[in-house]
Formats: C-alpha cells, sequence, structure tokens
C-alpha cells in the first residue's frame, strides 16, 4: 500500500467515524436540542442531558407556549395542569431552571417575549435565587440572540455526547422512567415519590436533615458571607425590576410568588446570619404589592408531608398557591397561607417572622 492510498483510506475512515457518531447523536438527541422525531425504546427518555438550561429552552421554543412557569427547581416541580384552570385555552410550559438565578430567568423570559406570543408569566421567586454566586455574570449566552450554533456543536461532535447518547439508548431499551417531563418542562420527583409511598414521613425527615446540611455548606445557598448583606442582591432586585418592566411594556400578566419551603429552612436563614438580607429581600418585594409570600411559618410550610425534602415542597401544594392567587373560591385554602407583601403590612409581618425564627434558634 502506497502513502496516497493509506492517507485516503485513513481520511476516509475518519469521515465515515464522524458522520457516525453526527448521526448516532442527531438520533438519539441526548439533549433535546433538535428535538426532530420521537422513538419510542429508543430515544423518548432522556435522563442524561447537560444541563436543564439548554433543553428545556429549546423544548419550551419547540413547544411555543404562551404562558411560562419561571424560577427555580422548587417552580420545576409544579405540574402545567395546576395552572390550566386559569388558562383554560393557553399553552403552558415550566421552564424553571433548577439553580438559576435571577439574571439567567430575566434572560428566559425576555427572550420568549421577544419570540413567542408569551400572555403571562408566573414567576416563583426563591432567596437564594438573589444570591451574588448565582448573578455574578453577564451573559455571553448566544442562545438569547437566536444564534445556536453552540448547542447544535454541543450536541453532535462530542465525546460526551456520545457517551449520554449511548446512555439513553440504553435506558430507553430498558423502558426507564423519565425524570423530566420534557414536553411540558415538568421535574417528576418520580424516584422520590416511591421512596416516600415505601419509607413515609421517615424519608422525608431524612431528606431534610441532608438539605439543611446542604443548605450551609454551599456557597450559592448560605455559605457566602457577602449574601448577609443587603447590598449584595442590588443586581438581581435590578434584574427583577426589568422583568416587571418588560412584561408590562409587552401587556403580560406577571403573576409572583415566594415558594413555600419548610419552615426550617427559613429558621436555617436566621441561624446562619441571613435574615436582615431575608428581611430586607421582602420589603423590597412588598414595593410591588402583589407578591404572594407562601414561606414562612403557617400550617402548610410545618406540615412534613407536604415536602419531598426541606426545599422542595410536593406538586400537590400547586393547586391551592394557585386557587390563592386567582382567588379561586371553590378551592379551601388556610388564610395564612399565602399572604401579599404589602409596604404598610411587611414590617409587622417580618417582627412576628423575626420573632418565631428566634424562637427555634
Amino acid at each position: 500500500m502506497n502513502y496516497k492510498t493509506f492517507n485516503k483510506i485513513t481520511v476516509v475512515s475518519i469521515l465515515i467515524i464522524l458522520i457516525s457518531i453526527i448521526s448516532f447523536n442527531f438520533v438519539i438527541d441526548p439533549y433535546h436540542v433538535f428535538n426532530t422525531f420521537t422513538l419510542k425504546g429508543i430515544n423518548a427518555t432522556k435522563n442524561h442531558t447537560v444541563n436543564h438550561a439548554m433543553s428545556k429552552f429549546h423544548t419550551a421554543k419547540l413547544s411555543n407556549p404562551t404562558v411560562l412557569l419561571i424560577g427555580t427547581s422548587r417552580t420545576a416541580h409544579i405540574h402545567p395542569s395546576y395552572l390550566q384552570k386559569y388558562f383554560p385555552s393557553e399553552k403552558i410550559y415550566n421552564l424553571a431552571i433548577p439553580g438559576s438565578g435571577v439574571s439567567s430567568q430575566k434572560n428566559n423570559i425576555e427572550y420568549f417575549i421577544k419570540h413567542h406570543n408569551i400572555k403571562a408569566v408566573i414567576y416563583g421567586l426563591d432567596f437564594f435565587a438573589f444570591n451574588p454566586v448565582n448573578n455574578n455574570f453577564e451573559t455571553k449566552d448566544k442562545r438569547y440572540i437566536d444564534d445556536f450554533t453552540k448547542d447544535y456543536m454541543d450536541s453532535l461532535l462530542s465525546i460526551r455526547t456520545l457517551r449520554k447518547s449511548i446512555k439513553t439508548l440504553q435506558d430507553n431499551l430498558k423502558n426507564k422512567d423519565a425524570l423530566l417531563d420534557y414536553s411540558i418542562g415538568w421535574e417528576t420527583y418520580a424516584k422520590y415519590y416511591m421512596e416516600i409511598d415505601k419509607k413515609g414521613s421517615a424519608y422525608i425527615q431524612e431528606n431534610i436533615h441532608n438539605e439543611l446540611k446542604t443548605l450551609s455548606t454551599q456557597k450559592n445557598h448560605f455559605n457566602y458571607p457577602p449574601f448577609k448583606e443587603p447590598n449584595s442582591i442590588a443586581k438581581p432586585l435590578h434584574a427583577l425590576e426589568e422583568i416587571v418592566k418588560v412584561c408590562k411594556e409587552n401587556n403580560v400578566a406577571l403573576h409572583m410568588f415566594i415558594s413555600p419551603v419548610y419552615s426550617q429552612i427559613v429558621d436555617l436563614i436566621y441561624e446562619r446570619g441571613y435574615g436582615k438580607n431575608y428581611d430586607y429581600w421582602k420589603k423590597e418585594l412588598s414595593k410591588y404589592g402583589s407578591v404572594y409570600d407562601f414561606s414562612g411559618y403557617n400550617d402548610i410550610t410545618k406540615n412534613v408531608s407536604n415536602y419531598i425534602d426541606g426545599s422542595h415542597y410536593q406538586t400537590k401544594l400547586a393547586e391551592i398557591m394557585f386557587a390563592k392567587m386567582f382567588d379561586d373560591k371553590s378551592v379551601e385554602i388556610a388564610d395564612d397561607f399565602g399572604i401579599i407583601l404589602k409596604t404598610d403590612t411587611i414590617d409587622n409581618l417580618l417582627e412576628k417572622q423575626n420573632a418565631r425564627a428566634n424562637a427555634a434558634n
């Protein structure tokens, strides 16, 4: 074999391998970027994405929603069906991204308002999403300016993607359940519910114990001293103002609420020294006069059976949360669950909250 023949064979072989990898990754589409077709038993279940932000963005784009659910993983667990009765003829997509900060949430809201016929945004607010660690970057993500080249390249020409494609195919051949329903953006938490059915509240209590330790040690939660000071959340508060502004300018209804974290998480916030900023945060939110606060201390947030772990409430709570927000008299709701934050009552509310937290600590 001469040198030229060897080179030709080598080049052709490399091209065949590359085309095979690209074709396989395109068909399996483990990151939900192309969403060209779904083959049951081949690529229907996709549990090996790189991150929720990319995959949910592209599936939401394909879904062409008119109503968005936005927030962190707490909001990601809300099934859109609980919201459908208040928007009966609208297409609802849960675009909440686990661990996201206000800055990235703003990017998604602005993009979809610009490119889709968005009529309403249901926005779940979480204190840690205002942590500067989660908002300390200026986005250079071309995804928000209609340049999806990087996402496409990452989804086709990557050894990591090939590995994930293989794992995705294996999951489908084994008929494994999806951890996230990308058609509606719903985080199922299926494994948690299975364990709760088996072990009951003991399993939830164990999760809460582990959650408290985790939140105490992570910088993006409550192990970052600068986050204790009110000036640390100036940028995310400004981003929130921009969200309110863009919704108003485009006649998009904005419904905001604070997630109902388990009461011991609120205790932890004060115990770790973040109470001053937590109070300031709620005071700033009270200026809007329309934010429903489902956190704090009430019969719901003190009942462990309403939770999966300390941070994540069970999806069933969305029924009474939305009933409160949309004044649905057909659903029975405790008076102290879901208080609108207002400037003339916020001091009294925070005084009660502080007294309860101090008593717990």
